[in-house]
């Protein structure tokens, strides 16, 4: 995916989270690729907000992040 602004670097971690983790981290890459290419959003804070708001909507998370 290229950004007109410059480069964004994604790191998913689950060392230590066995599978599941590693599920988890794959699922959160796809989400991320899926919210820069489709929705056309490209600052950080943004894509981390829509990723919050689908892994709402997909069950993943049961409170939203700013009231946890």
């Amino acid at each position: 995916m290229v950004i007109p602004e410059g480069q964004l670097i994604v790191i998913a971690d689950c060392v230590g989270h066995g599978v599941p983790g590693g599920m988890r981290a794959v699922l959160s890459l796809n989400l991320i690729t899926q919210v820069m290419d489709e929705k056309g959003i490209s600052t950080p804070a943004s894509i981390l907000k829509k990723l919050d708001d689908l892994e709402l909507d997909l069950g993943l998370l049961v409170t939203p992040i700013e009231q946890a």
